[in-house]
């Protein structure tokens, strides 16, 4: 029973274990709570299912209740008979389990492993224990469903760090993190008629979307079938909007739990629950900033689960030999339209509200013809040429040469009969180099007064900036870690 501690559960996956086990259970309401009472604290969820009858009850506490080959129900998103037990003994030393199926009275078993550490022998107690009994009076009512709840949290509350105000903290924004993964993992069934209901310490879970669906600048591209040993799988890639699109809080919840570099990739669903939240399946694909708009839908059938050798804790997922070269051109394609969103979107919104300073190359107009200067007032060039002395001399002199020897004809044409030939400025940029100035210039903005989120959409609007999405996602990083 101590080695079933060490399967590497997040508290967050534990508790969406607890959760698959309801959602499969039928039922249409789910209770999870986190309650703060010091070394005896408490988390718990509880559910409105079919329940489950004393010798079922039984089976469900045993280590492997159930054999992994066997076929599941369709909506079964259980596969190796653990989750109920090594996600919650991951977490706590103490497990109570008290169901009831309608019309018959509540059973209740209960694994303590202090207990089973004295004694030595196999004793699954009958009912529950006296610290469990409130939680099981409150919740189990005269129809049917089943509480599980976790105490002797030794994982979460380590008696040597104590129980003051910041252990207290802690564990109730753990409750938080929680909200938000189960927000994501079961967003599909938090979302249209008949939805399933999800509350965290009373607060509803609302479905996050990683694919911004209801947004009208979400492109949805061609939705792949393929066939695999005898069974079906579907794939849809999105392309997510450019992020002046979206509105600063949009923009924010749609980075999700770990950002937009981290979350672009896969999201890999079995019955419609998420298993894998981005990242490219250790296919030979690395994440880049460019390719953040990227987000690939991917369906299975849970009966599928040893072709891609599915984990216990529902978290990781890889797929079979034959079906690699098939992502891998699906992943292309996908990554390929977002960086062409991204880098398209950007110049648009520049053109659109730069300033007199922002742009690299002005268009100017002389004795009826036209031409291109480049823009002194550029940040970047102003603080060059404005020290004075030989070197912006010199630097004057090279902008000037630029100019007149620009080779407008050559590159009309050449662009225009091979256009897939050339690179664009973010294809060709040197990523470090942009990320330090960038940084330094949006340093520099907020120095002189500007809001950070105001300093962001300037810095956004100076070429060669806006392009870098290496760039975007290093102040997003600084803003997050200054919690603005």
């Amino acid at each position: 029973m101590e080695s079933l501690r060490a399967v590497g559960y997040t508290l967050e996956a534990a508790v969406a274990d607890l959760v698959d086990n309801s959602v499969t259970a039928g039922s249409r309401h789910i209770v999870v709570e986190f309650r703060w009472n010091g070394s005896d604290s408490t988390i718990m969820v509880a559910d409105d299912g079919r329940g489950m009858d004393e010798p079922t009850l039984v089976e469900a506490m045993r280590p492997a209740g159930r054999n992994p080959q066997s076929e599941r129900p369709r909506g079964d998103l259980g596969r190796f008979g653990l989750g109920l037990k090594t996600a919650s003994l991951s977490q706590g030393r103490l497990l109570t389990v008290v169901s009831r199926v309608a019309r018959h009275p509540p059973h209740g078993r209960y694994w303590d492993l202090d207990l089973l550490k004295g004694q030595g022998e196999w004793l699954l107690r009958k009912g529950s224990p006296e610290c469990a009994r409130p939680f099981v009076d409150r919740f189990v009512n005269p129809g049917h469903g089943t509480i599980v709840i976790w105490q002797k949290l030794d994982r979460l509350l380590n008696p040597r760090a104590g129980f003051g105000d910041e252990v207290r903290d802690h564990f109730l924004l753990r409750g938080v993190a929680v909200k938000k993964h189960l927000a994501m993992v079961f967003h599909r069934f938090l979302e249209g008629p008949n939805a399933l209901s999800i509350t965290v310490n009373e607060d509803a879970v609302k479905p996050w979307d990683p694919f911004l669906r209801v947004h009208p600048k979400t492109q949805w591209l061609e939705k792949e079938a393929y066939q695999i040993f005898g069974k079906s799988l579907e794939v849809r890639p999105y392309v997510l909007p450019y992020h002046s699109n979206l509105t600063p809080e949009q923009h924010s919840d749609a980075g999700g739990v770990a950002g937009w570099n981290a979350m672009q990739g896969f999201y890999v669903y079995r019955g419609r629950r998420l298993l894998v939240a981005g990242g490219y399946l250790d296919l030979k694909l690395q994440q880049e900033p460019h390719y953040s708009l990227a987000r690939i839908q991917l369906d299975l059938p849970n009966s599928m689960d040893s072709d891609w050798q599915l984990d216990v804790k529902k978290a990781t997922a890889i797929p079979p030999a034959s079906l690699r070269r098939s992502l891998e051109k699906i992943a292309g394609i996908t990554r390929r339209q977002a960086a062409a969103v991204y880098r398209h979107r950007g110049r648009i919104v520049r053109r659109e509200h730069a300033g007199n300073e922002e742009l690299v190359w002005q268009l100017r107009k002389k004795q009826g013809k036209k031409f291109f200067m480049i823009n002194r007032q550029h940040p970047v060039i102003h603080d060059a040429i404005s020290g004075g002395g030989d070197t912006a001399l010199k630097i004057r002199r090279v902008l000037s040469v630029i100019e007149r020897s620009l080779p407008l004809e050559s590159m009309a044409f050449l662009v225009h009969e091979t256009p897939e030939e050339f690179a664009t400025g973010a294809e060709q940029a040197d990523d470090e180099e942009i990320v330090t100035q960038g940084l330094a210039l949006y340093k520099m903005f907020c120095e002189e007064g500007m809001s950070p989120e105001a300093a962001k959409t300037r810095l956004l609007l100076i070429e060669p900036f806006g392009d870098s999405a290496p760039l975007v996602a290093r102040i997003d990083e600084l803003r997050e870690g200054a919690g603005l």
